[in-house]
Formats: structure tokens, sequence, C-alpha cells
């Protein structure tokens, strides 16, 4: 399992003003949304106490107004959000209703701008969610490196090679079993989840293709019953998972073409004591091995199930006979060996052919053997290279011919970067070829093999070896997707003690060009992609400056406009316009200070020069001079629909006058 890593990155699948990607933690890509949302909120209230700031200016340009008027702006200045505001709204047209002209049209100027802030804060703060992906949902992201580089085996120890054996066969072994659930099982479980970024590459198939060896009278089905398996153009970026601008990718096209062949005078009978061995001669191995593959007759009398043995021409190791030998291709041959398999039913796949011409008994039943001990398939591996800025191509080429148009003659014109992406997967498909796929794991690389009962088999369709060519080349494309990502990220325990890590730090560059290259090459170490699930979350960067700018904006405006406005006002226009002074004049602070007046017993201050009982404080909240004088609370109310108000000083004077002299004429009956 890989490390992902968090914070920001570059997504460059993106167009590039939306590349900006923050990753997160799941549990802090909540709480960074649930900011988000605050944040929404808050800017929603700023937005409407802005323009609540703007709809109460333009309403105080008339010397005079009706009560409604005043009380709705009495509403813009002290109701803190739109929802209020819509509500307050409602409020006056209820109690207004019939007693006002154009009643309509003076409630919808107020209503409608406060339900268009609401509406539209509201969906904002639904629509938060959209600046990240769904926190259950596949998420793509950086692998956290890990031993990054390429990996290297001593070739001259028998403990390191036996190493890489190991770790070839548990990379195949991981490959089919992943080829299983995600390529041939189109309705594999929902539980399913793929680290790669895509979870199969998107290939076609061809069941009429061209015989792929010279001699095409030696493809059974003839010239035109090959069956070819290629990919699409595989985009590094898209496909691969290496994350690059779209001028630093490649792209590589696999084609492999196989077929079932006639070996007829190509065999030969030797017998050795008790063995009498069947050798096949498509062109000897380099030294004193003058075959390309030998049975053992015996084999097939022992109760052995199938065998599988694979041959590839490359790097000189063999080189077949001019009627199986591709310049443009590498060639893989498949001996299979039946031995002692037997069928319930006549086989006429011409790789596992059974049609009854060897019949034996088992039990009551006739039961058909093999009509050959070994058959054989051969199979042609091609490989593409593409500079998608140029669209120039290496043409279709083995392994190793490809890697020279790669790195040598340059052939597609690739950039520093292009290089070392494309020498990147052409390394990772010398281990994740057809031949591959089959070496290491032998006749489990039959499906055919899946459904023996010791060596008895029901049966198998017509074509079942275009179904086994097509799950060894299904398992390739599972093996190059995993060693993309092991690139960037490796399991120390899994490589041992023998394997030795080349990390890109560690290249010398004798030239700028491979100074460019070490860099890429560095790069891609925080640069390859996966898809996990439910363990981060990707945030836009830009979706949430916009929301955090936009907040920042809108709050400090709102802090900050009436003092703009009136500092606009004393320096430019030389007055203190009616503005001002209806801003004060609704302020609620300022209504209670008008409702209440002055304390008990105080006078205003006049011209003689007494003090003014109210003064101007901070934030132009109104303030007592003196600051604790206390003020008569309104009287209770007897009736419903009996107005409250604040009591006069003249009816407070009057009311303790007669307090009092209720007091006196009580003493007076007492004496």
């Amino acid at each position: 399992m890989v490390s992902v890593k968090t914070g920001l990155w570059y997504d460059y699948s993106e167009p590039s003003v939306l590349d900006a990607t923050i990753t997160l933690p799941i549990e802090y890509g909540t709480l960074l949304l649930s900011t988000l949302t605050v944040m929404v909120g808050f800017a929603g209230a700023s937005c409407w106490n802005i323009l609540a700031f703007i709809l109460h200016s333009r309403r105080i340009t008339e010397t005079s107004a009706l009560a409604i008027e005043l009380q709705q702006q009495v509403s813009l200045r002290n109701t803190s959000g739109s929802a209020g505001a819509m509500w307050q709204a409602f409020k006056l047209h209820r109690a207004w209703k019939g007693r006002v002209s154009k009643l309509w049209r003076r409630t919808l100027g107020f209503f409608l701008p406060a339900a268009i802030v609401w509406a539209g804060f509201t969906a904002a703060g639904i629509l938060t969610s959209r600046v990240a992906n769904k926190s259950y949902s596949n998420t793509v992201a950086r692998v956290k490196s890990n031993l990054c580089g390429t990996f290297y085996f001593d070739p001259n120890s028998p403990q390191a090679q036996s190493a890489y054996n190991a770790k070839a066969t548990h990379d195949t072994v991981e490959a089919r079993t992943y080829m299983t659930k995600f390529y041939s099982n189109n309705s594999s479980p929902a539980t399913a989840r793929s680290l790669f970024v895509r979870p199969t590459l998107p290939y076609s198939v061809d069941n009429h293709a061209p015989c792929p060896i010279p001699d095409t009278s030696r493809c059974i089905l003839g010239n035109t019953g090959g069956f070819a398996m290629f990919t699409d153009a595989l985009d590094s970026h898209e496909m691969l998972g290496i994350n690059a601008k779209p001028h630093n990718r490649v792209t590589v096209q696999i084609n492999v073409t196989c077929s079932p062949i006639d070996t007829t005078g190509l065999t030969g009978k030797i017998k050795d004591g008790i063995h009498s061995y069947r050798y096949y001669y498509l062109r000897s191995f380099p030294g004193d091995r003058n075959y390309t593959y030998a049975y053992d007759l015996l084999t097939a009398k022992m109760d052995v199930p199938y065998l599988l043995m694979p041959v590839l021409a490359l790097n000189g190791s063999w080189v077949p006979s001019p009627s199986f030998n591709r310049a443009d291709a590498d060639v893989s041959v498949y001996f299979l060996s039946q031995n002692s398999i037997i069928y319930m039913e006549p086989v006429n796949d011409p790789w596992f052919l059974a049609t009854g011409k060897y019949q034996t008994t088992l039990g009551k039943m006739q039961v058909n053997r093999p009509d050959h001990y070994v058959n054989t398939m051969v199979c042609t591996d091609q490989f593409v290279y593409c500079n998608p800025t140029t669209d120039v191509c290496t043409p279709p080429a083995g392994i190793n011919a490809a890697s020279s148009h790669i790195s040598d003659l340059n052939t597609p014109g690739f950039n520093p970067t292009q290089k070392i992406t494309a020498g990147r997967i052409n390394a990772a498909l010398v281990n994740s070829n057809t031949y591959n796929s089959v070496l290491n794991l032998g006749a489990s690389a039959l499906f055919a093999n899946s459904i023996l009962v010791n060596v008895i088999s029901t049966g198998l369709p017509d074509d079942q070896w275009r179904t086994e060519a097509l799950g060894w080349f299904q398992t390739s494309l599972a093996k190059l997707q995993a060693y993309m990502i092991e690139y960037a990220f490796k399991d120390a325990r899994s490589l041992g003690p023998y394997a030795i890590v080349t990390s890109p730090r560690n290249l010398n560059a004798t030239n700028s060009e491979e100074a460019a290259e070490n860099s890429a090459a560095l790069d891609q170490c925080k640069n390859q992609l996966v898809q996990v699930a439910a363990e981060v979350q990707n945030f836009s960067f830009l979706g949430v400056m916009i929301i955090a700018g936009v907040t920042v904006f809108l709050v400090l405006l709102d802090w900050t406009l009436e003092s703009i406005v009136d500092m606009v006002n004393r320096h430019f226009r030389q007055k203190y316009l009616e503005g001002t002074a209806a801003r004060q004049a609704d302020n609620s602070w300022h209504l209670l200070r008008m409702a209440i007046g002055k304390p008990s017993g105080k006078d205003s201050g006049n011209e003689d020069g007494h003090a003014e009982a109210w003064m101007m404080g901070r934030w132009g909240v109104p303030v007592l001079t003196l600051g604790s004088e206390k003020f008569e609370r309104p009287l209770p109310m007897h009736t419903q629909q009996r107005l409250v108000q604040y009591l006069s000083d003249t009816f407070v004077e009057n009311r303790n006058s007669s307090q009092n002299d209720n007091s006196h004429s009580s003493n007076s009956q007492e004496a």
C-alpha cells in the first residue's frame, strides 16, 4: 500500500488556471469545508449590510417620507441579515395593508433585494462543496516518494538473481490477480478499488489479424488467422499517472499478435535410456544447445497436468529461424505440453487440440487425449512511442530497438522530460511484456489450468487460445501500471537486501542535457499519481481562494464603508450631508436615545454653556456624559393594542408630585 502526499500541488489534468490543488487528509478536508461554509455565511451577511447601506442612502433624498418608508429605513439600517430583512418586509406589508397606496411596490423594493441576496448566498453555501471532490469517492493524488528510482540486482550474485526472480514472480502473480479482478471480470464488485489512475488501460482486439511470422504457411488458421491485441495510444499522464504538462507527455502503443503454429518438419526424436525426447528446432541457442525446446515423452504417462514453457528472442539469447524471425518485433514462442490431461468432450481449439483421435477409458466413459504431445504458439510484441507535441513517432519495433529510438536516435524529437518519461515506460515494459507474464507463472498462466480436477477437464471452447493470449496481454498491462507507481514508491521490505535502488539524486551529469534529464527524473519522484478512496480530499486552490478573498473583501468593506463615505463627504463635498444625519437617526441606539430623552431632572445643554446629557462615543455609539444616570422603564400595558412608550420628564415629575401629595394626604388622615 502506498502513502499519499498532502499539501499544494498542480494537477496538470486541469486547465492552467485550475490546476492548483490542495490535498488534505479526510478529517482536515471536512474541517476546511465547514470553514468555507461559515465564510460564505459571513460573506452573505456582509453583502446584505453593504446593499442595505446603499438602499438606505437612496431612500433619504427626499425631505419628507411616509411612516412606512421611515420604518423600512430603520429596518435597512438595523437588520443584520437578508432573511431578517425579508421577514421585516413581510410584517410591514401586513401591518400597512389597506392604509397606504402602492404598498406592493414599496414592499418589493425592500423585499426583493433581500431575497436575491439570501437566495444567492444560500446557493453559494450549498455549492461550496463543489470546490472539493466527494470525500467518499475516488481521489487522484500524488504518491509520497519512498526509495524513488530504478532498482538493480547484481547479475553475478546467485543470491541477487534468486531475489530478482522471486520479485518478478511476485509481481506477475499480483498483476494476474489484478487482471482477473479488473480486466477479465467486467462486473467486478463495487467494493473493489484500483490504485491506478485508470483501473484498466484501453485496448482493442482483432480476430482476423495477419499471421505474425514471415512464413505464413506455419500459421494453423491461415494468413488472416492471427489474434491481435493492441492498446490505444496510452498517454503518460492520463493513462499511466505521470503528472506532467501537455508538452512533457508521451504516448506509447503496445501491439501483440499471436497465432498457433504448425511445427511439422521442425521436430526430432531422440531416445536416451528409458527417456524419449522430442526436440523442437526453431533455431538453436548459442553454445552447445542445438534445439529450442525438448519434451520428455515419459511425462505424458505420469499424471502430470499442463506444462507451459515460453522462449523469447531477445538480447541474442535465441535467434529464431528466418521462418519465425521478425526484425521489427520481439518474437516469443509458447510450448504447451498437455501431458496426462484428458477431456470429457472433444476440443477443437488449435492450441489445445484433442479431437478424439486418441481416446482412453475413464470408468465407463470414453474420454479424449491430446492430439499432440506439444502444441506451439508464437507471439510478437511491438512498441510505438509518439511525441504528442510534434506528432512524430518511432517505427514499430521490439523493446531494444524502441529504446534506441528513444534515447540514442531520439526519433520523435523528445525534450529531456519526455525522454525520461519514455525511457521509464520502456524500462517497465522490459519486465511486463507477454513473455514475462508467462515465464514466472508457467501453467498457472492458463485459465484452462484453473478448471482442472486433477488431470481431468470438461472441455474447452474453440477459441480458448485467444482467451489465454488475451489474459497474458492484460497481465502485461497490469504490470506496466504497477511499475509506474513502483518507480516513485517502493516498499523496502519487498525488495530485500539484494536490491540496489539508484535515486535520481545520485545521477551525475556531464552536460546540460543530462542535467535536465536528471532534474526531470527527480521531479517525477513527486509527481506520480494514484487513485485512493476515503483517505484524502482534493480542493481547488482557486475555489478556496475565491471564497476566502470575496469573504474578506465583503467583511472589510462592510466594516469600513460608512467611515469611507463619511470621510469622502467631509473632504470633497465640504458639508455634512443628509445621509450622515439619516444614518444616525435610523440607528437603533440613536432611536433609543431620542425615545428616552435626557435623564430625569437633567437639562439639555444650551447656549448658556450647560453640558449635553448625551455625547457621541466610539464607533458612533451615543453615551451619557456621566454614564451613571438611570431612566424610567416603560409603563406596563393594560391592553394588547396599546402602544408602549418611554415616560417624558414632565410626566415623571407630575407622577412623582402626585405620589408625594398622596403620601402627605395619607399622613394627615392618620394624624
